[in-house]
């Protein structure tokens, strides 16, 4: 399925000069702008036309400075729901008259009605006239990398209320240096997917980002976390059974991988006692041996 950014997430290329006209701010596109529309389009059709499916991500998600670059020296303040559910709008009007199933990242409609701007804020309520002006035809992806411990038990329902089709995006955790945060990433799938099934989530997707500012981590090292929730899937989640399906699968030894995690700590963020907090951590991840700084 292809994998595009249709607002935020756009730093690569609004670095450049050619994007002026299009550019909201250093991240985000300009939103009510007829070339900003057209260049969404032609993206979509491009790489779309490399794939069968109908089915495309449109990204939409962390555009935390939406409307305070050019669109504010250009129309004044606006608050930030309104003009994100216009460009919703006018970016799903595109995908309908391609004849595409556009599926978008939730957090937007969280921070943006959270009281701290969170994405995992329990107190959190979408206003139903915000709720409302989600395409009734978009599905919702709900991405948690574990960032929040315990959060999954009432941000799955909180989906779930918006009464649209809801897939989990989990993460490998591969973007944050040479190697991944494999033991990490294993504790939050751990977390997340027993919460899939008790409220009938049926598609997870386990995320191998490079992130915008590039990233030199081999992909195949996020094999141990993807080994781990086909396993699930089928109904094993002991270590000894996960170290033999690793080795007969791809040949890999498990220990190694999840020593991967240690290169992390060590030399990423300093020699730290395992139980402990991380220079700049959240405080919510103290309890996780190897969880990344913050």
């Amino acid at each position: 399925i292809p994998s595009i950014q249709t607002l935020g997430h756009m730093e690569q290329y609004l670095r450049w000069d050619e994007s002026a006209d299009i550019r909201d701010t250093a991240r985000e596109l300009l939103a009510d702008c007829d070339a900003t529309y057209q260049f969404i389009s032609t993206a979509i059709k491009s790489v779309t036309s490399c794939f069968r499916t109908k089915k495309i991500v449109l990204g939409l998600d962390e555009a935390h400075n939406l409307g305070l670059g050019k669109h504010l020296q250009l129309y004044g303040y606006e608050p930030k729901d309104a003009i994100f559910c216009r460009h919703l709008k006018k970016v799903f009007e595109i995908t309908k008259a391609l004849g595409l199933e556009g599926m978008i990242y939730s957090d937007m409609f969280f921070r943006m009605a959270a009281p701290d701007a969170g994405y995992y804020t329990e107190a959190t309520i979408i206003p139903p006239e915000v709720a409302a002006k989600i395409p009734e035809n978009a599905t919702l992806i709900y991405w948690h990398y574990g960032e929040e411990p315990g959060c999954d038990e009432y941000m799955v329902p909180r989906h779930l209320e918006l009464n649209r089709r809801i897939i989990f995006f989990g993460g490998t955790w591969t973007w944050s240096g040479h190697l991944p945060h494999t033991e990490y990433a294993l504790r939050a799938t751990k977390e997340a997917l027993p919460a899939c099934c008790k409220y009938g989530i049926k598609d997870v997707v386990q995320s191998i980002w490079h992130d915008d500012d590039g990233c030199h981590c081999n992909h195949f090292y996020s094999l141990l976390t993807l080994q781990y929730t086909a396993e699930y899937a089928f109904g094993h989640e002991d270590d000894a059974w996960l170290s033999r399906r690793f080795r007969h699968c791809t040949g890999g030894d498990m220990d190694a991988f999840l020593a991967m995690s240690d290169y992390q700590c060590k030399f990423k963020f300093g020699e730290v006692e395992k139980g402990g907090a991380f220079p700049g951590q959240n405080p919510v991840l103290a309890g996780y041996p190897y969880g990344p700084g913050r």
